[in-house]
């Protein structure tokens, strides 16, 4: 098995993505990671991390070993997407720019790949998580990432997306959808990867 140099190496995802990264993709969506602003990024990964790392690197892992599972696009004026997070049994509200609704429809039904923060002492569930009755309790946070605007890799996710998730989970995905719109309104994080993973 390949050695995991960011993610926590002692939990398992329950499923795990193992979707390969488009670098083409991921670059279109963080232009900010071309040229000297990409390289700095880097050395401050690496920096952080007391190893050599770059995005591509994390992102790529967070792929390959996260958690999947569903996301559906909410609606595409704004772009909302809400990305189930199993630990939590919650989604995450998820918006993005305009032009990648290019293509999408309300209702249509996409791969989210989780990684978690792990609950410390008493600090409870992130403000915007309305956590579900299956939380596993041991994590505070989601960060998804949806696989299919960062990656080629459409068997992969199309496998996951007719095989991996039963009926009734995306209609629950739905549900928890409705749910958090009635509460939190058109209030969504970034869902882009640099804010979704380092914010």
């Amino acid at each position: 098995m390949e050695e995991r140099r960011t993610l926590d190496k002692e939990s398992q995802a329950s499923i795990e993505g193992g979707v390969q990264l488009s670098r083409e993709k991921l670059v279109a969506l963080e232009p900010g990671l071309r040229g000297w602003r990409g390289k700095l990024f880097d050395m401050r990964l690496s920096l952080g991390s007391g190893q050599k790392l770059t995005a591509v690197d994390v992102f790529q892992e967070h792929l390959r070993f996260g958690d999947v599972g569903p996301a559906l696009v909410v609606s595409t004026a704004p772009l909302r997407i809400a990305a189930y997070a199993n630990e939590l049994d919650a989604v995450i509200m998820l918006g993005f720019p305009e032009h990648l609704a290019d293509g999408l429809s309300e209702g249509d039904r996409l791969i989210a790949v989780c990684t978690y923060a792990p609950m410390q002492g008493d600090e409870g569930y992130a403000r915007d998580v309305i956590p579900g009755p299956k939380s596993s309790g041991q994590f505070s946070n989601a960060a998804p990432l949806i696989a299919d605007f960062l990656s080629d890799d459409t068997h992969k996710l199309d496998t996951h997306r007719r095989f991996g998730v039963l009926e009734q989970e995306w209609e629950y995905v739905a549900k928890l959808a409705a749910q958090y719109r009635d509460y939190f309104g058109e209030r969504a994080r970034d869902g882009l990867p640099i804010a979704t993973c380092f914010s």
